[in-house]
This record gives structure tokens, sequence and C-alpha cells, in this order.
């Protein structure tokens, strides 16, 4: 086991204050001066031979020891932190937890904390006055822990007992855990999510090059763009009014307005809605152009706040993706892999990158000069799994023949033959076939008939028609879908095809209670249930790929590099005459992991100098 403490909370920057190894004879300190310590530190480190346990090791410890001894990992095995998740998906642990759960350990934090809450001076200024125009320097008393981001200043006498006792419980816990896991849970730990948290390390260290220069004239364009729409907003309300404030929408659209006013109730206030489904509703409920502006307006002002950032009072720029861009132009962002489903979450978000292949944001994602990007998506990749997993041979059929199911199930609905030479015909083809895809993920995700009429403007009596047209096409899925809920309505946990589980215990636990909000939360728990197989299933085939591609680079020294894995896709950058040879290699990966099951799990390449191809 291998535990350290360093200067800062920040893994790029952080430095070695101590290391700790612990074996089944026991514990070694070493300190970073210790230049024999180091040596022999570096030596296990560089020895597959000898398995490896870490507690939450990825995002930090072993990107840190990486960057000091100037050597990947080699022989990373456990860690205590992910291997209980797959025990317990439902609850977050930290070491003080599983301490409790799996050691006779008794508590040592006492010192380290006594320390850190210890009261001390600390100079500040005050605000200029009047009388003191430039403020006055004055002392306060604050916990030491307030100003403390790492241990480096720590004295020895408390945190060296404190590292040693660290490593020591995470030892235990590991073994308790081994002693746990059942071969699939291993399987899963140590082909999956290991590997790729190593992947996501490399990713967060690597970053992905932004061009800068871009970024005023692309940020000024969508200002541009903002003021236009809100412009035509207020012209067609025919007034101003404070466009990002809820309740001055909701007053223009249904009082001043007298629009109608949708069945869609927020959550937190019970009150008539305002929000993009309350929009979509009343764009196919009510024919007034200011509903296509307002939404306009909200999709521009979105992409401003999260990926460009909008100038506060002061001008400066201080939220959205492209205010964590560093000196060296790179955007350095930070994963995490979601426990409970294993997809993949990123801080700053890069996961709601716009999902358009074109598009100035994505443009602004540039390969260095002489590279290129490599993207490479999965294709239908949650439908096809809730297909395979339902043993629907019809759907199954469709998908690996390369059939457009929802141009089938469209003509089933509206029993047509389209003639694409007509233009007419082509949108009106184009608008069945695009009411039977939203049907079709819909139904996948447990949208109700309720919902659907909502959603389509339709009857509940077309809604239901189009369920029973649907379950004719394809009857196994709706039985697969009603085993899930009855399963996890049961109290028992469901399980992907590698091994990964999540229990809905919520269904349990409020079965026997009558209160108002039942069955809206019990509908909200049969949505994440039916979502469970479909989204694990894709995130561990894509954690899979992505593992088994950086074992790949690394072990061949190959000339590419992992960059983003966002959606259901993958990107690497490499050189510019190597684009061809890494897009089959990345193509490969990625439909190996449906061989793997006995799938076909079709992956796109597509080659281009940014984001957007």
């Amino acid at each position: 086991t291998i535990d350290i403490e360093t200067s800062s909370k920040n893994p790029r920057i952080a430095e070695l204050v101590t290391v700790q190894l612990t074996c089944d004879a026991g514990t070694l300190l070493i300190l970073p001066t210790d230049i024999e310590g180091m040596a022999f530190l570096a030596q296990i480190w560089d020895d597959p031979t000898i398995e490896k346990c870490f507690q939450n090791g990825g995002p930090y410890d072993i990107p840190i020891l990486e960057r000091v001894l100037g050597k990947f990992i080699q022989g990373y095995n456990w860690d205590t932190l992910l291997a209980e998740h797959l025990l317990h998906e439902e609850t977050h642990y930290n070491l003080e937890i599983l301490r409790g759960l799996y050691t006779r350990q008794g508590v040592y934090e006492r010192e380290l904390r006594k320390y850190k809450e210890e009261l001390i001076e600390v100079p500040y200024q005050t605000k200029p006055t009047k009388k003191h125009p430039e403020g006055q320097a004055k002392t306060r008393r604050v916990p030491r822990s307030k100003g403390l981001d790492g241990y480096s200043n720590v004295p020895s006498s408390i945190l060296h007992p404190y590292g040693i006792y660290d490593s020591q419980t995470t030892h235990l816990v590991w073994q308790e855990q081994e002693k746990r896991l059942t071969s699939v849970h291993k399987s899963l730990l140590k082909d999956i999510v290991l590997p790729m948290q190593l992947a996501l390390k490399d990713m967060e260290r690597e970053g992905i090059l932004v061009d800068v220069d871009r970024i005023p004239s692309i940020r000024a364009e969508y200002a541009a763009k903002a003021d236009e729409l809100a412009a035509q907003v207020f012209k067609e309300a025919d007034e101003e009014f404070k466009i990002s404030s809820p309740m001055e929408v909701k007053r223009i659209l249904f009082e001043e307005l007298g629009l109608p006013k949708p069945p869609i109730r927020s959550k937190k206030t019970g009150v008539v809605s305002s929000g993009k489904k309350s929009l979509d509703w009343l764009s196919s409920h009510a024919n007034h152009p200011v509903i296509q502006a307002l939404e306009e307006w909200r999709a521009v002002d979105q992409l401003q706040k999260a990926f460009l950032g909008k100038p506060n009072k002061k001008g400066e720029i201080v939220k959205g993706l492209m205010s964590n861009i560093t000196s060296n132009n790179r955007l350095h962002t930070t994963f995490r892999m979601t426990l409970e489903t294993g997809r993949i979450a990123s801080s700053p978000n890069l996961q709601n990158l716009p999902q358009d292949s074109k598009g100035p944001i994505r443009e602004l994602f540039i390969a260095a000069p002489g590279n290129v990007f490599v993207q490479c998506d999965s294709s239908q990749i949650e439908l096809r799994i809730a297909a395979y997993s339902a043993e629907d041979a019809h759907l199954i059929q469709l998908l690996e023949n390369g059939a457009d199911i929802h141009t089938i199930f469209a003509r089933k609905l509206f029993r047509f033959e389209p003639d694409l030479l007509d233009k007419e015909w082509i949108k009106k083809y184009n608008e069945y076939r695009t009411l039977a895809k939203r049907f079709t993920f819909g139904r996948l995700f447990d949208q109700t008939t309720q919902g659907m009429a909502l959603t389509f403007n339709i009857t509940e009596d077309e809604a239901l028609r189009f369920h029973q047209v649907y379950n004719e096409l394809f009857p196994c899925m709706e039985k697969w879908r009603n085993t899930i809920i009855d399963k996890v309505r049961r109290g028992e946990p469901l399980q992907n095809v590698w091994g990964r589980q999540r229990r809905f215990l919520a269904y349990l636990k409020f079965a026997n209670i009558n209160w108002r909000g039942k069955a809206g939360m019990f509908s909200h728990m049969d949505r994440e249930a039916l979502n469970f197989i479909p989204q694990s299933t894709a995130a561990d085939c894509l954690s899979k790929a992505t593992g088994n591609l950086m074992g790949l680079i690394h072990r061949f020294n190959l000339p590419m590099s992992l960059r983003l894995v966002i959606h259901d896709s993958i990107v690497i950058e490499c050189v510019e005459n190597y684009g061809d040879k890494a897009a089959d290699i990345l193509k490969a990966e990625m439909e190996q992991t449906g061989r793997d099951l006995g799938w076909l799990l079709p992956a796109i390449p597509k080659i281009g100098y940014t984001l957007s191809g």
C-alpha cells in the first residue's frame, strides 16, 4: 500500500512531504530528501509484479508520484475507495468510514485535527474608509486549517504517525475487501475501473489545446446573437423585461400574452414552470413567435455561461469553461468516474460540450501544429445494448444489418411509403422519422403515455397506439422493461454484463408509506432503473476501450495521446501522417469491447484539426 502527504491539494503543483509504504511486514516512511529511500520507492514503482494499492490514488497520489519519479506506475492493482463502491455503490466512503467498517484501528486523527483547529493570529487589511483611505492593517484569530493547503508545515511529530496509520489502515482495508469482492467484481475493478483511472489521470495531466486568440471574437459573436434574440423576444412580447428571470418570463407568457399554462410544475415550488419542458409544450400548443425566440435566446445564453463565460461588472471573465485555461493555452479538466453508473463527469464540465460536431465552440479546441484529432463515436450504443439485453431478435437483426429502425417504425405508425423525390414528402417524412426516433428513446427510458401525449401534442389514445405499434414491432423490449421494474421494486439489485451493480433501496424504504410525492419519486426511480443497464454498460464498454488503448500507447510507445472521453466517444491526438492508422486502432479497440460480449457495437471515426472535425 502506498500513501503520501503533500504540500498542496492541487496535484499539478503539490510537492511530496512524506511517502508511506506498507506491506504485511510493516510500514516504511520515506522523506523526499532520503535518496536511498526514494530509489527504493522508484524500484517498487517500476515493478509490475509488486501489486500496489491506494485510497483514491488515480486523481491524486499516482500523478504526483509519476511526476516526482518520472515513471508511469506499474502494478496498480487495488483502490480501496473504488473497490468499496463496487460492494456498496449507493454510499460515498472516505478512509475514516472504511476504517470503522473493516479494521480495529483506533481514532488516530485527533492530534492532527487539534493542530488544524488551533486558533492563530493572521494579518488582514480592512476596507478603505474616509478616515483610512488605504484601510488598516489588523490581525484576527482563525483556525490554522483556514490557511493550510497541504501538510508541509505540520510538525513531524504529528504528521509522521498520522501518515503511518493512514497507510496501515488502507492496507488492512485492502485485505478485508479482497475477501468480500466476488471474482466478477475483481475483474471489473482490475480490467475496467483501474485502467480507466490511469487513462483519466493521463488526460488530466496533458489537457487539451485551446485557440485562445479566437475566444474574444466568438464571445462577441455569441453576445451579439444573444442581444439580437433578446430584442426579438421583447418585440414579440411588446415590452422589455428581465429575460433571465423565470418570474418575469411567466408574467409575460401567461398574464400579458395570455398563453395557456402548461401542465408542468416546478419540482421545488409546485407552481407552473417556465423551464425547457414548458416551452417545448407551449411550442406545440400555442402558436406564438415569442416561444421560439425565447428558446433560442436561452440556448445561446447557456452556451455563453457554460463555455465562453460572461463578463462581470468589472469586465472580468471569471466563470465558464474558458476561464480555466492555463498559461500554456491548455484546458486541464478533472475527470471523475461516477461510481453508480461508471459514466465520466468532469470539472470544468466538458461533458456538456455541444454534441453538434459543427460549431464555433468545438472549433476552439485544436490539435497542436502538425497534429490532428481522431474522434471515434459509438453508434446508437445505448439502444443496441438495450436490444441485446432484452434479446429482441428483430431489433438486433435490424441494427446489425444497418437498417434505419426509426424509418421502419415511422412507416408502421403512419402507414406510408415516402416519395423521396418530392420535396414536400421529404419534409413530411423527416417529421415522421424524427417523431418515431423521439418516441423510441422516450420509451426506452420510460417516458409515460401522458408524457408522450404532452411532448408530441397528441391525444393519450394516439400515444397509446404508438406504444402498441412499438410493442408489436419489438415485443421483447416491453418484457425487458417490465422485468427490470419488477426486479428493482422487489429490492433486487440490477447488474450489467460487466458486473457493475446498483440497488434502488428507496423502493423498499417508501413502499408502505403513503405520501403525496411517492408516485412521482417511484416514476423517477423507474426511469433511473431503466437507464442503468444501457448507460452503465455503455460507460463500461467505453472505459474498457480507453484503458486498453492507454495500455497500447504506453507498451508500444505509439505516437498518439488520449485527450478526451466525452458523450459516447473517445478523442485522441496524433501526428498528422499517423491519423489513418490511429483511426484504425481506435475503431478496433472500441468495437472489440462489443465482440468480447458477442455484440456488434460499431464505432465511427473521423479526423480533423479541431473537435468540430
